[in-house]
C-alpha cells in the first residue's frame, strides 16, 4: 500500500505544481494523444462531439495458487483455473461533455481444473450502459474530471448445476460509479490517469449477492514517440465478503494490488495494446485460489463523424 500513497502523493503534486514540469497542450481532447490505457473496468474519459471509439479487448487469466490472508497455503482442491474473456466497447460523444457507452462481455472459456475432473463453461456475460458527464477542464492546463454511471445487465446465468465461479454470468445486475481525472505534459511526452470504480450486485437467483468492490487505477504514461506509448498501471483493488442466502460467505473478498505494464501502438485512426497483469500484494478472507497473471490485447478505433 505505502507505494501507492507514494505514487499517488506525486500525481497530486504535479497538479498542484505544473510548474515543475512546464507544458503546452495541442491534443487534448477525445483519446487524448491516442492513449488508449487498458485493463481496467472503464474506458478513459469523456469523448468529443459527434466521435465514436470502439474497442476489441481479450485477456487470458491464470491462477494456480491458494492464499489465506496474505500467506500462501500448499494447495486446495482445485489445481488451477484459467478463462478466456473478450469484450466489445463502444462509445460516443453526444456533446463535448456527454458521452455513452455500451459493452458487450463474452468467455470464451472459463475453466477449474481439480485434477480428476475439470468444470468449464462458455457464453456472453453481460450487456453493459454507461454515461459519462466532464466536470470540468481545461485545454490550457491539460486537465479532465469525468464522472460516470452504470449499469451491468447480466445474461442468464446458464446451466444451475455448473459451479457460480465457471458460470459465464453471474447472474446479477451490476451497478456501477466511476470517476476519472487526467493531467497531461505533453510537450514532456508524460500523461498521468486516475480511474476510480465503485460497484454494487444484486442477489442472483442462486441467493447468492457478490460483495461491493472498488477499483482504483492509476496510470503514467510516457510517449517517446507520436505512434508510440508505454503505460504503466498500479491498480487497488477490495472487494468485501460475498452474501449467500443473507449470511457472510466465508470464503471471499479480499484486497489486492496489481501492476499492469502496456505498450500502445499507434496505427491511426486504429491503436494496438498489449499488456501483461501481474499481483503485487494479495489478502484474502479465508481460503481463496488466487490470480497469478493476465495477458491480452485491446484494438481502439476512432472515428469523427463531424469531420468535413
Amino acid at each position: 500500500m505505502r507505494i501507492l500513497y507514494i505514487i499517488t502523493a506525486a500525481f497530486i503534486f504535479t497538479i498542484l505544481f505544473p510548474g515543475v514540469a512546464r507544458s503546452q497542450c495541442t491534443c487534448f481532447g477525445a483519446s487524448i494523444g491516442g492513449l488508449t490505457p487498458v485493463g481496467g473496468t472503464t474506458n478513459i474519459g469523456v469523448i468529443r462531439k459527434d466521435n465514436l471509439r470502439a474497442n476489441l479487448f481479450y485477456k487470458y487469466s491464470f491462477g494456480d495458487t491458494y492464499y489465506k490472508g496474505d500467506s500462501e497455503l500448499p494447495g486446495g482442491d482445485i489445481r488451477n483455473y484459467r478463462s478466456n474473456y473478450i469484450s466489445l466497447n463502444a462509445g460516443y460523444g453526444i456533446t463535448n461533455d456527454i458521452t455513452i457507452e455500451g459493452e458487450l462481455g463474452f468467455f470464451a472459456q472459463k475453466k477449474q481444473d481439480f485434477g480428476y475432473w475439470q468444470e468449464s463453461a462458455s457464453g456472453p456475460s453481460h450487456l453493459m450502459l454507461t454515461g459519462k458527464y466532464k466536470i470540468f477542464s481545461s485545454i490550457k492546463s491539460e486537465f479532465e474530471l469525468s464522472a460516470g454511471l452504470g449499469v451491468r445487465m447480466p445474461f442468464p446465468a446458464g446451466s444451475d448445476t455448473a459451479f457460480k465461479f465457471v458460470r459465464p454470468s453471474n447472474g446479477a445486475w451490476n451497478f456501477g460509479l466511476n470517476l476519472f481525472i487526467y493531467k497531461g505534459y505533453h510537450k514532456e511526452g508524460f500523461h498521468f490517469f486516475l480511474l476510480n470504480r465503485t460497484e454494487l450486485n444484486t442477489e442472483n437467483k442462486y441467493g447468492y449477492t457478490f460483495g461491493p468492490a472498488n477499483f482504483t487505477s492509476f496510470y503514467s504514461a510516457y510517449q517517446p514517440f507520436q505512434f508510440l506509448t508505454g503505460i504503466l498501471e498500479l491498480r487497488n483493488e477490495l472487494r468485501i465478503r460475498d452474501y449467500l442466502d443473507g449470511k457472510y460467505a466465508g470464503n471471499s473478498g479480499g484486497h489486492s494490488v496489481l501492476i499492469v505494464p502496456q505498450v500502445n501502438i499507434d496505427f491511426s485512426p486504429v491503436n494496438l495494446s498489449l499488456f501483461a497483469e501481474l499481483p503485487l500484494y494479495a489478502s484474502y478472507n479465508g481460503s481463496q485460489l488466487a490470480h497469478k497473471y493476465s495477458a491480452g490485447v485491446n484494438i481502439a478505433w476512432n472515428y469523427n463523424f463531424g469531420a468535413d
